[in-house]
């Protein structure tokens, strides 16, 4: 059974989904493959929402920023594999109250302060 904690994450893809909705749908990238950009997602996410790793049991793990610096998200942004060949990394999660700003955070980013 599933812990509390694991009960209040919902998919990084989810949140990736949603971003590629709102900013790249409108306006399509050419030459870039939806694969390509859902992972460029996950990881603009990743730089200011913990992501979390959910294991066989049900058990959410929060990822550090040391492990996501030592690999890279694939499959969409449904895996994360690491450069030194530890096993991949398959369920990947955010807090549900951290997807609006997770998402807005790479659909629109703020401009630097003073910067027109």
């Amino acid at each position: 059974m599933p812990s509390q904690e694991a009960a209040e994450l919902v998919p990084l893809s989810w949140a990736v989904s949603i971003a590629y909705e709102g900013l790249i749908a409108p306006n399509p990238q050419p030459g870039a493959s939806r694969r390509d950009l859902l992972e460029l997602l996950a990881l603009g996410i990743s730089l200011d929402t913990p992501i979390y790793a959910v294991g066989e049991q049900g058990e959410p793990r929060r990822l550090e920023a040391i492990e996501l610096a030592g690999g890279r998200f694939t499959a969409g942004a449904a895996r994360f594999e690491f450069h030194d060949g530890r096993p991949p990394l398959n369920d990947l999660r955010i807090k549900i109250s951290e997807l609006p700003s997770a998402v807005r955070k790479v659909v629109a980013p703020q401009s630097p302060s003073g910067a027109g």
